[in-house]
């Protein structure tokens, strides 16, 4: 996971909105199998599993799961079912942004458009701003 990736991950677990989710992976190399509001989160390493605090590890956004429950948090917190990201190649990167379908207007913005280097990058970037504006 780049050093970009990194920094946005910190910046996700920083939310109000934010939860792991079972499903998800770490930059740690781990996925998560169990969350608990008692014991925490419930880790395994493909060998055995443990319960870790939820400070103790880092959601690593390189995983396609983990993108994926973050979109599902970012639907949960704004309470838009549909929404999605999309992403877009531009001259000079990728920019991303998240939308969902409204009744009466044709679309409901839930981020800004925001510009990233690659498509991934825009992807979560994109999430994470819906995630603290929610």
């Amino acid at each position: 996971m780049t050093d970009d990736m990194k920094a946005r991950a910190l910046r996700a677990v920083q939310c109000d909105k934010w939860r792991w989710m079972r499903g998800m992976s770490t930059t740690d190399n781990l996925m998560v199998v169990a969350v608990d509001a008692f014991s925490g989160v419930q880790v395994t390493d493909g060998m055995g599993t443990w319960w870790r605090k939820p400070t103790e590890s880092t959601p690593d956004f390189s995983d396609d799961a983990t993108r994926g429950c973050l979109l599902a948090l970012v639907r949960e917190a704004t309470c838009h079912p549909t929404a999605v990201v999309e992403v877009r190649p531009m001259h000079d990167g990728w920019r991303g942004i998240v939308a969902a379908p409204h009744a009466t207007e044709s679309w409901v913005y839930l981020s800004d458009w925001i510009m990233a280097p690659t498509p991934q990058l825009a992807e979560v970037s994109a999430l994470i701003d819906a995630l603290e504006a929610a």
